[in-house]
């Protein structure tokens, strides 16, 4: 299957001027101390207000041969606050084949700021298709050795597994999904709220959880350009104990909480997502 994975950081990260600065030839020595090592580390400190990042499918779901792109557009990152920098670090990466599957592993890192995406779309092409709202993920402490492992799968498009946990001690991380459109009948926005996030076994904080082999496939009916997920196990809990809904990101009266633990969904069991 052909996948895309596009990242377009506009002038925001001037890419041009980084390529040039500082950049020598690495010698023999120098590689062989990168080969010693576990794959790399990335460190972000930025600030961008434009951009988008897409996931696709050319070759469609089961039923359909017919491409589908899920678009994450219009992408901020910022502190939350202002026009300062957000700050991502520790996020590592390796790739290694085993069993004859190939794995990327990503060691996730500690967020502090927020990546938004104020329009995500679902078309049959890339940044095409309705907004169906936007995405803000934010302040997010992961513990040490937290991974997320991508892989393919010769059926439905990829495969993701999660081994993760957040930090102990007061939790800050946030997901918000919105509409800055409104509803029928009134253009004011409406957010939706899950802040205080954890994640662990389920009885002991700084521990992780498992999320196994979630599957992501796209591609578009005659009706529409759809995302199709094929749910995980989850072993442990992700909890959220601040649920808001308000006119902006984190905001509004907390309604409650919500935590989801410990799930075993049958092999054919779905999600479907698309626009309307």
């Amino acid at each position: 299957m052909r996948k895309i994975l596009v990242v377009a950081l506009l002038s925001a990260l001037s890419l041009p001027s980084l390529a040039l600065s500082g950049m020598t030839v690495m010698d023999e020595d120098g590689m062989a101390e990168v080969r010693g090592q576990v794959g790399i580390t990335i460190d972000l400190d930025a600030y961008t207000n434009t951009g988008y990042m897409c996931y696709g499918d050319s070759d469609g779901i089961v039923g359909t041969a017919n491409a589908g792109y899920f678009t994450f557009g219009d992408l901020t990152i910022s502190n939350g606050v202002s026009t300062s920098n957000a700050l991502l670090n520790g996020m590592t990466m390796d790739l290694g084949t085993l069993a004859g599957i190939t794995y990327w592993v990503v060691g996730l890192p500690d967020l502090t700021g927020r990546i938004l995406f104020r329009n995500v779309r679902l078309g049959t092409s890339t940044n095409t298709g309705a907004a169906i709202g936007n995405l803000e993920l934010g302040n997010i402490d992961f513990t040490a050795g937290s991974i997320l492992k991508i892989f393919p799968n010769a059926q439905v498009g990829v495969n993701l597994a999660l081994d993760a946990g957040t930090a102990s001690g007061a939790p800050t991380g946030y997901l918000c999904y919105g509409d800055s459109n409104g509803m029928p009948g009134s253009t004011v926005p409406g957010y939706f709220t899950f802040g205080g996030l954890t994640i662990d076994n389920g009885a002991t904080t700084g521990t992780r959880a498992q999320l196994g082999k979630l599957t992501l496939d796209l591609g578009t009916t005659t009706a529409n350009t759809m995302m199709v997920v094929g749910l995980p196990n989850l072993t442990g809990r992700i909890f959220f104990s601040q649920v808001r809904l308000g006119t902006s990101t984190n905001a509004g009266a907390i309604i409650g909480n919500l935590e989801l633990g410990n799930v075993t969904f049958s092999s054919s069991s779905v999600l479907k997502i698309y626009g309307h």
